[in-house]
C-alpha cells in the first residue's frame, strides 16, 4: 500500500469517526498531512413574509416594495441576509400571495431588534396600505 493510499484510508477512517467533519488533504513528496476540520452547525432564524396586494397596486409600486424591503439589510445590522421575489408556485395553493421574502437573523434577540427598528417601521407604514393581506412565519434552520 502506498503512502498516499494509506493516508487516504486514514482520512476516510477519521471522517467516519467525526460526523459532520470535512477533510482537507494536502499530500506532497516533502510532507504528508491530513487535516480534519470539524464544522459546527450554525442555527439561524428565518423570517418569511408573504404579500398579497390590493387589486389597484401597480407593477411599479410592487417593484418599489421589493427595493425598499431589500434596502432594510443595509439599514439594520441584525439582518444576516435577505432574499425574495415573485411567488412562482404551481400547485394553485398560493392564495393570491404575489411576493415571498426571507429575512435571516442570528437569533431571537436580533429579530426583536429588527421588528421595532425605525427603518422597519417606516417600511411597514409604506407597504401596509398597499396590501390586501400579509402573512409571516418564522422557523429555525441550520445555515
Amino acid at each position: 500500500m502506498t503512502r498516499k493510499l494509506f493516508l487516504a484510508g486514514l482520512m476516510v477512517t477519521a471522517l467516519a469517526l467525526a460526523p459532520g467533519a470535512r477533510a482537507e488533504e494536502a499530500v506532497t513528496e516533502e510532507t504528508e498531512t491530513v487535516a480534519i476540520v470539524q464544522e459546527e452547525s450554525v442555527k439561524v432564524l428565518r423570517h418569511v413574509v408573504l404579500f398579497r396586494y390590493k387589486a389597484e397596486v401597480t407593477a411599479e409600486k410592487k417593484s418599489e416594495v421589493i427595493a425598499r424591503f431589500a434596502a432594510l439589510k443595509e439599514q439594520i445590522a441584525e439582518i444576516i441576509s435577505f432574499e425574495g421575489g415573485p411567488n412562482v408556485e404551481v400547485e394553485g395553493l398560493g392564495d393570491g400571495f404575489e411576493h415571498v421574502f426571507c429575512v435571516t437573523f442570528a437569533d431571537e434577540a436580533a429579530r426583536a431588534t429588527y421588528l421595532p427598528h425605525p427603518a422597519h417601521k417606516e417600511f411597514v407604514a409604506f407597504v401596509g396600505p398597499l396590501l390586501d393581506k400579509a402573512t409571516v412565519a418564522d422557523y429555525w434552520t441550520e445555515q
